[in-house]
Formats: C-alpha cells, structure tokens, sequence
C-alpha cells in the first residue's frame, strides 16, 4: 500500500487495519507528514508544522491503543460535562454571556505557537490556545455562540465578542446579536469601518 493510499483511507478501514495491526497510527500519520512535505512547495500553504508533537500523541494513542484502551465515541464527555457544570448554573440568571473572543488583540505575526510564549497580565498561557476564549464554547459545550465585530485596538487592530447563549436557545443568541447590531448601527455601512 502506497503512502497516498494510507492518506485516502476512510476512517473506518483504518480502523480496522488498526484492530487487525497490519497499519499503527504513528504509519498513517508519517503517511500525511510525508504527504504534506511532498506537495507543500508546489501549494506554499501559510501553515505551522507541529509533526514533532503529532508524532508523540500518535504514539500515546497507539500505546492506549494497543493495551486495549481504544477511544470511544462518548470518552470527551466528562470533561464537557465538568465544564458546564461550573458555568451552565448561570444561566438561571442570566439569558447570555458577553465574552471576548480573545484574551489580547492579537499574536505577533511572527509567532511560533513551537517555540514562543505567551504572556497576558503577566502570566504565561498556552502558547497554541491560552489565549483563545473561544474554545470552552464553541468547542466544548452545546451552547449557541455568535461572535460579532466589537471594534478596534489603541493600534487599529478589530476586535471581536462571542455572544453565548444556554443550549437550545439560539434563537436568543440571534436576537440579541441582532439588537446590538441595530442599536449601534449596520456595522459595516462603508468600506472604511470594515476591518482589513
């Protein structure tokens, strides 16, 4: 079987090569690395390589894997449980929240999320995700989210806020989302607000 043939596998073949042992994890994934670095000159994708790390959780997984510690369907449940747990009890009183969609404006464009740091109010986060806000929602939870323009830093930077709504309440997210926009204005009426 030829790398690209690993590469166009549906995920429930590779499954079961995973089961009978005749493919691992850590072979499909040096497939897609291989895959990648085969075609990345002819496409030049804007894009961070993190193949060191993939390579180590690859190998964590087919370890878990192989003791019979396969992932389940449901195995991400606890922690969005655990994590609604601690905010859904707000929505007793409260309809939304207004979040930020980041914790600072922006990362350097140079950033390397492989090897730099980052630091807000003092404390270093996450390089890849600490300073993500929209994670908990639109990853972890049921809840609908909206995030809308909210304007820009001292440096011209656009900044955004993620508007959360309890789950199966959409369509306040929506009317809320469209009140804000009424109240200040069409966001967008000329080409000079727009964000580039």
């Amino acid at each position: 079987m030829s790398r690209d043939d690993i590469c166009y596998l549906p995920a429930t073949e590779l499954l079961q090569r995973f089961r009978a042992k005749s493919l691992s994890p850590v072979e499909v994934l040096d497939a897609y690395i291989r895959r990648y670095e085969s075609i990345a000159e002819r496409i030049n994708p804007f894009s961070h390589q993190f193949f060191d790390d993939a390579r180590k959780k690859a190998q964590k997984a087919e370890q878990k894997f192989w003791r019979g510690k396969a992932v389940r369907k449901l195995d991400g449940l606890p922690v969005a449980g655990e994590m609604f747990r601690q905010f859904g009890p707000l929505f007793k009183h409260y309809d939304l929240f207004l979040c930020p969609t980041n914790a600072l404006a922006a990362v350097p464009a140079e950033h390397d999320q492989s090897r730099d740091t980052v630091r807000i109010n003092g404390k270093t986060v996450d390089p890849c995700l600490g300073w993500v806000m929209t994670l908990p929602f639109n990853m972890m939870s049921r809840c609908p989210v909206i995030s809308l323009p909210s304007g820009r830093t001292r440096d011209n930077v656009p900044t955004g806020v993620q508007l959360v709504a309890a789950t199966y309440q959409d369509k306040t997210a929506f009317q809320f989302a469209r009140a804000l926009e009424d109240a200040r204005g069409c966001w967008y009426q000329d080409s000079t607000n727009r964000p580039l």
